[in-house]
């Protein structure tokens, strides 16, 4: 008799809970009201445009848009006057890291847009309609729907997902927690080397690793012991220090790390290092 074993199936995307489904005929002065909360939303451009305010950023999203809003984000819609417009929007809950590298703007193809035809056709037949912020089963949904719900929105951000690990060939998956983690923190310290003569912002470093402000400081914090914004300040200081052994101004070297003014770095040097850097460069004590 032929042996079969069990083979337990990686999910990688799993939808745990709905939370809305609504889909909008867009008025002219349509506005959706400012919100945030601690769940995802996409919002699906079926026709027309509409802009969307996330962390007061605007972006226009046009027909076959696709807008993936993170939890915590605040964020609202609002039309742009253009006839026949008509959203879908859907809120759900999921516990990946993955959707972090689709967050924000997506355009999704043919094969999409029919998963998403389908999510919207199958919540018809699982709830009542309208949707309008709570979701009420139909007194007799059709068999399976709201399963055929969560099955298509989990294929269609993969399919998403896929495209976009297409498209930026410098990501790559991990296989365990530790690996991401220590990848993810080399990625941070690359990012300030190369910007240690600029400024960079956490909202940015956190849009080029595609994960939260939140998520990268802990991890940094726990793998190296700082904060990121610590240890980029740790380096402009070590380089600071170069710079003064090879002969250049405070003035100099504040200008060209990029410190706001040079009694800043002053204050940051004394800080770090327990003397103002006049004290350093003219004592010249070697650190």
């Amino acid at each position: 008799m032929k042996k079969y074993i069990n083979f337990t199936v990686n999910k990688v995307v799993t939808v745990k809970n709905l939370i809305t489904l609504e889909h909008i005929n867009v008025s002219p002065d349509f506005t959706y009201p400012k919100e945030a909360h601690d769940f995802y939303e996409f919002a699906y451009v079926d026709n027309g445009s509409i802009s969307c305010f996330c962390n007061d950023v605007k972006t226009m999203l046009n027909q076959n848009d696709f807008y993936l809003i993170k939890p915590g984000e605040k964020h609202y819609y609002k039309a742009n006057k253009v006839k026949n417009t008509s959203i879908f929007i859907a809120c759900f809950s999921c516990k990946t890291d993955i959707l972090q590298i689709i967050s924000g703007k997506n355009t999704v193809n043919d094969n999409d847009k029919i998963i998403l035809s389908k999510i919207l056709s199958e919540a018809h037949n699982a709830f009542k309609f309208p949707f309008n912020k709570k979701l009420q089963p139909c007194e007799n949904p059709i068999f399976g729907a709201q399963q055929l719900i969560n099955n298509a929105i989990e294929e269609v951000l993969i399919s998403i997902i896929r495209q976009k690990l297409d498209e930026q060939k410098e990501i790559s998956l991990v296989s365990n927690k530790d690996e991401l983690h220590s990848n993810v923190v080399k990625d941070i310290k690359a990012i300030l080397k190369q910007n240690i003569f600029g400024k960079i912002t956490l909202d940015e470093i956190s849009e080029r690793v595609f994960f939260s402000k939140t998520y990268i400081n802990k991890i940094f914090k726990k793998i190296t012991g700082t904060t990121i914004m610590d240890y980029y300040i740790d380096l402009k200081i070590k380089e600071s220090i170069k710079m003064l052994k090879n002969g250049h101004s405070i003035t100099d070297t504040a200008l060209k790390l990029n410190f706001d003014t040079p009694n800043y770095f002053s204050k940051v040097f004394k800080n770090k290092l327990g003397m103002l850097p006049s004290s350093y460069k003219y004592n010249k004590k070697i650190i």
